[in-house]
């Protein structure tokens, strides 16, 4: 790996999100981007946490050693998030050189109110997940190589919830908005949320979740990608079978078809960096998480922010479902109003 200046990060929040996720891939990330420090409310917990990893802990969400970082990571509730942006704009820091992670599903309603102060920052963006997994992005690869043709239906079956899946969606769509969002009640604990976008492209999610016998296929003119084998589709040379496999602390592969895909550097970090933290790298979906925020968290070192997810669709995405559980049906979310309206306000 090439040595380069690292850049610098500060963690305010310790829950297990932080703990199992974003953590370990920082950790593995360590020759691109160095933790300098980190908060919770939480006494007891967060000096246990910087004592182990010798991290310095540090005093309040006003600290402002937060002002010298180059990437914040905020991963509190959304509620909890409004309360720490009203503290910073009460304190006013300066956080004109500083870049804001935060998670989905980002903003409350109540929380616009808040948008002067994230235009304090230099950038904000959202660690997603699904957007930047390394499977769903071969699937968006292959969409954009033209493998199987235009995409006319995207379906999750129990392998994403709500704001994440619908991220995903908007991902392998072509990063289009969504016109229509309706929820449909199927139980007491079941529901199918169905979404259209601009071109005819039809996607839906299933819930609830359920990561272990999850899966995703996208359905194109001209053929299929999954993360399972369809045999009849793939015999007759239209089918494309995405997997992984990993074995703690030996081995990370992608597959296609059944065959090993070539391994890059950040394959080597995930491996170099899961046996030197506490997260529990035996669930292949929690490995597949991590390796997805290395992507992201080497790509902000680089410079790139591709694999971040927007923050204003972020916004637009969970609000779109708000008022889909609410009225049913959500009608003329791609037209020009309500997008035009959230980057007006962030202007």
């Amino acid at each position: 790996m090439t040595a380069t200046t690292n850049k610098t990060v500060a963690l305010i929040g310790l829950g297990g999100r932080v703990l199992d996720t974003v953590f370990p891939a920082l950790r593995c990330a360590s020759d691109r981007l160095e933790i300098v420090g980190a908060y919770q409310r939480t006494e007891s917990s967060l000096h246990a946490f910087c004592q182990r990893w010798d991290i310095p802990p540090l005093t309040s969400v006003t600290d402002p050693k937060l002002e010298q970082v180059d990437l914040l990571s905020v991963c509190v509730h959304p509620s909890q998030l409004v309360g720490i942006l009203k503290t910073w704009r009460e304190a006013k820091l300066d956080f004109s050189k500083v870049t804001l992670m935060i998670d989905t599903p980002v903003l409350n309603p109540s929380g616009i109110r808040m948008f002067s102060m994230l235009k304090r920052f230099r950038k904000v963006i959202v660690a997603e997940d699904l957007i930047a997994s390394p499977v769903h992005r071969v699937a968006r690869g292959l969409i954009d190589e033209g493998r199987i043709g235009k995409v006319r239906r995207i379906e999750l079956h129990h392998s994403g919830y709500r704001h994440h899946a619908m991220a995903s969606l908007r991902m392998l769509a072509g990063d289009m908005t969504p016109g229509k969002v309706q929820r449909i009640r199927l139980g007491q604990s079941d529901s199918e949320y169905r979404l259209t976008f601009p071109g005819g492209a039809y996607a839906s999610f299933l819930e609830p979740r359920d990561y272990a016998i999850g899966s995703f296929i996208v359905h194109g003119t001209q053929g299929t990608i999954a993360d399972y084998d369809l045999r009849a589709n793939r015999e007759a040379g239209t089918h494309y079978w995405l997997g992984a496999r990993h074995e703690s602390g030996k081995d990370f592969r992608l597959t296609l078809n059944g065959e090993d895909l070539p391994q890059n550097e950040n394959d080597g970090r995930l491996l170099q960096g899961l046996a030197d933290t506490s997260a529990d790298n035996s669930d292949l979906v929690d490995v597949l998480k991590i390796r997805a925020l290395i992507d992201m968290l080497v790509g902000f070192a680089d410079d790139r922010d591709e694999l971040c997810y927007d923050f204003l669709d972020g916004i637009f995405d969970s609000w779109s479902l708000n008022f889909a559980d609410r009225l049913g049906k959500v009608r003329n979310l791609s037209a020009p109003k309500l997008p035009l309206l959230l980057r007006m306000m962030w202007r």
